[in-house]
C-alpha cells in the first residue's frame, strides 16, 4: 500500500557563491515551513487530513530534487504537490521569522554542550577548513537571507529538464501515465545544460590530532577517521561494506566486550563519487577518560591485526549469513528498491549490477577482507579527535 518517489538533477548548493550558502542551506527548511502555492503550513496539512502523503522537496550539496511517498490512492494528490513545488513554492516572512528564532533559541546554548563543540570541531577539522563547514554558531545567522533562499530555490527548481524521476510501488502504469504525462510532463523546462560544481571541500593528509575540553562530566569522547581515494566499482563498493561489517564484529568483540571499555563502539563509512572516487571511514565511542588511550590502542592492535593475518572464517561466515538475510529482507521493501535505483541513475550506472550481489556473497575470500584493509585503513591518512572533560 505505498508508492514511493525520488526525483533529482545535477547541481545543488554547489551552483551558489560561499557569502550565500547558508542562505542557501537553510532553504529546504524555509520551504517545509511556509507551506506551498496559495497554502500556509498549517493550511497545507488540514487540507492534507485524511491523506496519506508524505513529499519534501532537498537541496543538498551537488543534487536537487524531491522525495516522498504516499498511498496508491493518493498519487494524483501527490504529484499536484510536485508540480506546485516546481511552480509554485512557497517562503512567507513569518515562517521565515518562526524559523530563524527557532534557530536563535537553540544555538543560544549551543556552545555549552561538550558533544556539540566536540563534533563541530571535527566537521571543520576533518573538512580542512572549508568556510561551508565552520563551527556552528549565532554570528551564522546573519548570514540567513530570504530572498536569496527564496530565489535559489526557484532556480534549482526552474528547470525540469534534467530531471530523472523514480516511482516505486504499488503502481499500475497504465493508470500512472496519463497522470504522469499531466503534471510531471506539464513542469517547466528551460533545457538548461548544467552540472555541478566542485565545491573543493577535502580532507587534510597525513596525521591530524585535536583535543577538545569541555564540560565537567567525567567522561570523554574518541572519533578516528581514515580518509582518501577510493578505486570505485560496484563490486568493489561491496567489498569495503563487508570490511566494515567485520570492523564492526571485531571491535564490538574487543572494545566492548573483552576490555568492557564502553557500552558501545560505532564504525561507519562514506564513499562519495562527486566530484571524485574518495572514502571516510569514521570510528567512535564514549569511555572513561582515564581509558582513553588503552582503548586506542586496543583499536589500533585489531585493525592491525586484520590487515596483517586477516580473518577467521567463522567471522567471514557470520559477515556471509548476515549479508544473505539482510538481502532476503531488503528486496521485499519499496524502500530499498528506491534508494537503489536511485544510486545507479544518480552516478549513471548499470542498473542489471544488482543481480550480481549473491555471487559477490559466495566468492567474498578471506584475502579480500586482509587486502581492502590493508589498501584502505593503512593509516596515510589519519584523523584522530578526543573529548576530555575540562580540566579543574
Amino acid at each position: 500500500d505505498e508508492v514511493i518517489i525520488r526525483a533529482f538533477s545535477p547541481g545543488g548548493n554547489s551552483l551558489i557563491d560561499d557569502k550565500d550558502y547558508i542562505a542557501a542551506m537553510t532553504t529546504n527548511a524555509l520551504i517545509s515551513e511556509s507551506g506551498l502555492g496559495k497554502f500556509t503550513k498549517n493550511e497545507l496539512t488540514k487540507y492534507l487530513s485524511g491523506k496519506i502523503i508524505r513529499l519534501n522537496p532537498f537541496i543538498s550539496t551537488y543534487s536537487e530534487g524531491i522525495s516522498g511517498n504516499c498511498s496508491p490512492k493518493d498519487i494524483e494528490t501527490l504529484l499536484q504537490l510536485v508540480y506546485l513545488y516546481f511552480t509554485s513554492p512557497r517562503i512567507d516572512s513569518s515562517a521565515y521569522l518562526s524559523y530563524r528564532s527557532k534557530i536563535k533559541t537553540m544555538l543560544t546554548n549551543y556552545g555549552n554542550d561538550p558533544q556539540s563543540v566536540f563534533y563541530d570541531t571535527i566537521g571543520y577539522a576533518l573538512n580542512n577548513y572549508h568556510f561551508r563547514s565552520r563551527p556552528t554558531s549565532l554570528s551564522l545567522l546573519d548570514e540567513m537571507n530570504m530572498s536569496v533562499s527564496e530565489n535559489f530555490f526557484k532556480d534549482r527548481f526552474a528547470d525540469a529538464s534534467d530531471f530523472t524521476f523514480l516511482f516505486v510501488g504499488n503502481i499500475e502504469p497504465e493508470s500512472l501515465k496519463p497522470l504522469l504525462e499531466k503534471y510531471i510532463g506539464g513542469l517547466p523546462c528551460i533545457n538548461r545544460n548544467e552540472n555541478w560544481e566542485d565545491i573543493k571541500m577535502t580532507n587534510p593528509e597525513g596525521f591530524v590530532e585535536k583535543i577538545v575540553y569541555k564540560g565537567l562530566e567525567p567522561k570523554s569522547m574518541v572519533s578516528i577517521s581514515y580518509t582518501g581515494e577510493f578505486d570505485w566499482s560496484r563490486e568493489n563498493e561491496y567489498k569495503f561494506e563487508s570490511l566494515m561489517d567485520v570492523i564492526n564484529i571485531r571491535l564490538r568483540e574487543v572494545i566492548r566486550e573483552e576490555k568492557g571499555g564502553t557500552y558501545g563502539i560505532k564504525s561507519g563509512f562514506e564513499l562519495n563519487r562527486i566530484p571524485k572516487s574518495v572514502y571516510t571511514v569514521t570510528i567512535s565511542w564514549g569511555c572513561n577518560p582515564e581509558r582513553v588511550d588503552e582503548l586506542i590502542e586496543a583499536m589500533n592492535q585489531t585493525i592491525d591485526s586484520i590487515k596483517t593475518y586477516g580473518i577467521n572464517e567463522e567471522t567471514l561466515n557470520k559477515v556471509k549469513e548476515t549479508q544473505k538475510r539482510s538481502r532476503e529482507t531488503n528486496v521485499k521493501r519499496n524502500s530499498f528498491w528506491a534508494g537503489l535505483l536511485y544510486n545507479f541513475y544518480l552516478y549513471g550506472d548499470n542498473p542489471e549490477l544488482v543481480l550480481n550481489y549473491n555471487k559477490w556473497i559466495e566468492e567474498l575470500s578471506l584475502d579480500d577482507i586482509k587486502t581492502f584493509a590493508k589498501t584502505y585503513l593503512k593509516g596515510n591518512n589519519e584523523f584522530k579527535a578526543i573529548l576530555y572533560p575540562e580540566k579543574k
